[in-house]
Order: structure tokens, then sequence, then C-alpha cells
């Protein structure tokens, strides 16, 4: 039997064109994992999961701008970037995830999620470079890309 994405590569336009290209093959045991990734990524458990985290995210957001409203001579709180490396980190497990479990096929031109596979590695790359620029700048604060995530 072959595997999802062997099965995917097989119908595919590279495989269509006039050069063949040789696909390897993928060791049982990645096929297997990414299935299994699959199998938790496609559930309505995980996705109604992550659709919390994403509420949850979203408030967290609205108390910190609001506390940056009304503090706006104070430094934030250092629980406010645990918080925003925490959501980060999930963030970009989720997108890992996703993009483990569907291999070159998260970014194929038949993949009808393309757009939403591109969008998400956007918001999770601002996420990244919030995160980085907050510890190289010495928390400077880049509240437009965290309102962007």
């Amino acid at each position: 039997e072959q595997s999802w994405l062997t099965r995917r590569l097989s119908t595919s336009a590279l495989t269509r064109s006039k050069t063949a290209v040789e696909v390897p093959e993928v060791p049982t045991w990645l096929s297997n994992a990414q299935a299994k990734v699959r199998s938790v990524i496609d559930s309505s458990r995980f996705g109604n999961l992550l659709a919390l985290v994403i509420l949850a995210n979203c408030i967290s957001m609205g108390v910190q701008v609001d506390w940056a409203v009304r503090n706006a001579t104070k430094v934030e709180p250092k629980s406010f970037y645990v918080i925003n490396t925490t959501y980060a980190v999930v963030f970009l497990a989720e997108f890992l995830a996703r993009v483990f479990g569907s291999g070159c096929y998260t970014i194929s031109l038949e993949n009808p999620d393309l757009g939403w596979n591109v969008f998400d590695g956007l918001i999770v790359f601002g996420s990244l470079m919030d995160e980085v620029s907050m510890r190289l700048d010495g928390g400077m604060n880049v509240t437009a890309l965290r309102i962007l995530r």
C-alpha cells in the first residue's frame, strides 16, 4: 500500500511532466508518524482546542493592550513576556505539526489550503520576529506586530 504522500505525489503535476521525476521512498516509520500527526491535526478535538487557544490569545492581547493604555509610563510585567512566548511556541508547534503531517503537500499549488498555510506561516513568522526583537532590543514594544498576529 502506498503512503498518502506517495499517492499524492504520483498524481501531481511533477509526474505528468515530460521529464520523469524520481520520488524518494519515504521510510515506513516516517510515513506512519506523518499519518498519526495528520490524524491528530485533522481531528475536530484538535481544531476546537486550537480555537480555544486562539480565543485565549486574543483575550490575553486585549488585557495587555488595556494594561499598556492605563499604564503608559510603566514597564510591562514579565508575565506578559512569558505569556506571549508561550503562545508563540504553541502556534509554532501547531504550524510545524501541520507541515510535518502534510509534507511537501503543505506548499503544493494543488493544495486547496495553500492560502491558509501561507497565511499561518506568515503569522507564525511574525510572532517569532516579535520574540526575537524583544530579546535583541531589550524589550522593544512592537505592538503593531502583536496586533497583526
